[in-house]
């Protein structure tokens, strides 16, 4: 049984949009070369070429290289944040965007679902009957003797900020809970994970 389901099939800006839609408001976006490290600039002469990529500048908070060679934004816009995500090329060289899961995500925790339903029908089912958008989720796995086996905890990643009062799955209605980091270890960690956005 699959242990991680993350959707794939949306664009860096329709997952924006689809967070901000449910309250996301701060968005961090890196910017890398895959091939290598991207060369640094002086902070003025990196603003102005940003400037000259993206036409909605002014609502880049903040910009700065990382200690791995990339480059980090942050915009509370989402025209901003699309447009940051579409730079290709810095200087001729190839680079591709990197939106980070956590500006865009509120991870909770489900408890009391069934070890036998499989992990993508819990998730395509909270997407269906709750409006919501389902980037991950893993169900929390205990040790035996000689295996793994799965817990009745599901920890679900959802695109925006705002935590729902309540889960609808199938007949029932589900508390979400936010505070679960005692349990995080317990989660596999062969677990199969795709798509665009970063955690």
């Amino acid at each position: 049984m699959a242990t991680t389901f993350r959707a794939s099939n949306l664009a860096l800006e329709d997952i924006i949009a689809k967070a901000a839609v449910n309250g996301s408001k701060r968005i961090v976006i890196f910017l890398e070369n895959t091939s290598g490290g991207i060369p640094s600039n002086k902070p003025k002469v990196l603003k102005a070429e940003i400037d000259s990529l993206v036409s909605s500048h002014k609502y880049i908070e903040s910009l700065k290289f990382t200690r791995a060679k990339k480059i980090v934004f942050v915009t509370t816009n989402n025209e901003c944040a699309a447009q940051l995500c579409s730079i290709s090329n810095r200087m001729g060289i190839p680079v591709s965007a990197i939106l980070q899961h956590e500006s865009v995500t509120k991870k909770i925790l489900l408890k009391n679902i069934p070890q036998d339903i499989p992990i993508t029908e819990i998730a395509s089912e909270i997407e269906a009957a709750n409006g919501l958008s389902v980037t991950e989720a893993r169900r929390f796995t205990r040790k035996s003797e000689d295996s793994t086996l799965p817990t009745e905890s599901v920890l679900i990643s959802i695109l925006g900020s705002r935590l729902p009062a309540s889960i609808k799955l199938w007949n029932h209605f589900l508390k979400p809970q936010t505070t679960f980091h005692h349990q995080v270890k317990s989660l596999s960690d062969k677990t199969e994970t795709a798509g665009q956005v970063e955690g």
